[in-house]
């Protein structure tokens, strides 16, 4: 069986833990390697990918989605496993702080899909990264209870295309006129028109797109 290069080497631990992730998603072992190799070339973000897969079941490729929207293009490196001493009797790790807040993000994502059908890891890691997970799911409540009113009972569909949208287009909007995050979207709507509208004819085109194709 192949190994996977990770930081301070391959161990018999986590060996182990690729077997079970591989088992999890029905494939191979050689194949859960190739996977890991492929979308995490760093070998701390291999490690990374270890220590979350010992937890929860994930796609080494949505883990690598997450990363890029949590930490950037930059990818972690072996300085980032290192404490980081920040204050008195307060130190930090970089490497440690980034598997919990994937892990959180993983297990949002999970969430939201459960409760409001199926919305991206992507996207989710955007609602945390503005938010912090613990807050996430009130607001996209808040997005949601818009559209119920402005459109009747919103489907599963509908309310993917929302979530697209202020993930894309709603925070950007607040970033470029230099406005805090919402943490109430159904007020926010009401009281600013362009993201409103922006978000109707966003609703508009997406169903078009996809009634054409």
């Amino acid at each position: 069986m192949g190994q996977l290069s990770v930081v301070g080497g391959s161990t018999p631990a986590s060996a182990t833990t690729l077997t079970l992730a591989a088992k999890r998603r029905g494939w191979k072992t050689e194949t859960m390697i190739r996977r890991v190799e492929a979308a995490l070339p760093s070998q701390v973000e291999r490690q990374l990918y270890l220590k979350i897969a010992r937890t929860i079941s994930a796609n080494p490729e949505t883990v690598a989605k997450i990363l890029r929207v949590l930490v950037g293009d930059q990818q972690l490196s072996e300085s980032d496993m290192h404490d980081v001493t920040v204050g008195p009797n307060l130190k930090i790790n970089r490497f440690v702080a980034t598997a919990e807040l994937v892990l959180e993000t993983l297990t949002v994502t999970h969430v939201l899909a459960e409760h409001y059908g199926s919305v991206s890891a992507t996207h989710a890691a955007l609602l945390v990264r503005a938010y912090g997970p613990q807050f996430v799911e009130d607001v996209v409540d808040s997005l949601f209870q818009y559209l119920d009113r402005e459109c009747g009972e919103a489907g599963e569909r509908m309310r993917g295309i929302a979530v697209r949208w202020f993930c894309r287009e709603g925070l950007a909007w607040c970033d470029a006129n230099g406005c805090p995050y919402p943490n109430d979207v159904e007020d926010w709507l009401d009281l600013h028109g362009e993201p409103r509208i922006s978000l109707h004819r966003y609703v508009r085109h997406v169903k078009s797109y996809t009634r054409n194709r």
